[in-house]
């Protein structure tokens, strides 16, 4: 970690892409690391996306005005990622989101629903996680797919989940989740596309499998 006039000078000469994540954290809360007090580890940033207020002020030792600083960072950081998908149109199909979501996914502990919303080109409006189970369970409802798509006026959608275990097969509940969100979708006049289940390594798409009815 650098000494605050010596990072000054290296960001001023390379950019901020050439300093590391602890001055990175530095600079935004004052402080080179996250703490976990309840296990005596660093968080890591991908930790981030998963933790709320709460879950923070509960784990570190962070005050309040720093844990809103660090929250409001990590949402200007989603929003810019998620802008630069729109502008470029990305994610316009199930190969285009079962590779975002191998990245996305990756080291993830907990399972987690994402939907990616999609104007009438297939082309990406928004990409959101609808929902994070525990570490061993995920509970989702069609609803709050649907409240998603029909807020961002999505004319169609992908979904896309992971299993902590690595395992990349469709349980039952898989099945049964998709085979209710396609008719939900279905009456609602929005196009379910794919459902992705993504494992340690690769995804399986249920549309390509035959997997979708």
């Amino acid at each position: 970690m650098m000494d605050s006039l010596k990072l000054e000078k290296h960001i001023e000469k390379y950019g901020f892409a050439a300093i590391d994540d602890e001055d990175l954290l530095k600079i935004i809360l004052g402080t080179p690391s996250l703490i976990d007090d309840e296990l005596g580890i660093c968080l890591s940033l991908r930790d981030l996306a998963f933790l709320d207020f709460e879950q923070l002020s509960r784990k570190t030792s962070l005050n309040d005005q720093e844990i809103l600083k660090l929250l409001a960072s990590v949402e200007l950081g989603n929003r810019v990622f998620e802008d630069c998908q729109l502008r470029f149109g990305q994610l316009t199909t199930s190969k285009d989101a079962g590779e975002i979501s191998l990245s996305f996914f990756q080291n993830i502990y907990q399972e987690c629903l994402v939907g990616f919303f999609l104007d009438v080109n297939k082309k990406l409006i928004k990409s959101e996680i609808i929902f994070k189970g525990t570490l061993d369970a995920s509970i989702a409802c069609p609803r709050d797919v649907l409240v998603c798509a029909l807020k961002y006026h999505a004319h169609s959608f992908i979904l896309a989940h992971n299993h902590p275990s690595g395992e990349c097969i469709a349980s039952k509940a898989d099945l049964r989740f998709t085979k209710k969100m396609a008719q939900a979708a279905q009456i609602m006049g929005v196009e379910f596309t794919d459902h992705l289940v993504v494992g340690s390594k690769r995804y399986l798409s249920l549309r390509e499998e035959n997997l979708f009815n």
